[in-house]
């Protein structure tokens, strides 16, 4: 609760497939992502929503780093 993730209506059990174009495949690549982050800065994440299959589709979300 009030955290970026739930300003960005990311939820618990949604797949983070990419991060500002870059794609995530492990929780490394996000970390690596995400240390290069800043405050202010614009992010958009591709996100496979929770319960959702590949045939489903993606959406994405986006915000600014408080």
């Amino acid at each position: 609760p009030n955290s970026f993730a739930e300003d960005v209506n990311l939820g618990r059990g949604d797949v983070i497939l990419e991060v500002n174009k870059q794609p995530v495949n492990s929780e490394e690549d996000f970390a690596r992502i995400e240390s290069s982050m800043k405050s202010g800065q614009d992010v958009v994440f591709l996100v496979r929503s929770r319960g959702s299959s590949r045939q489903d589709g993606t959406i994405f979300l986006a915000g600014t780093l408080p």
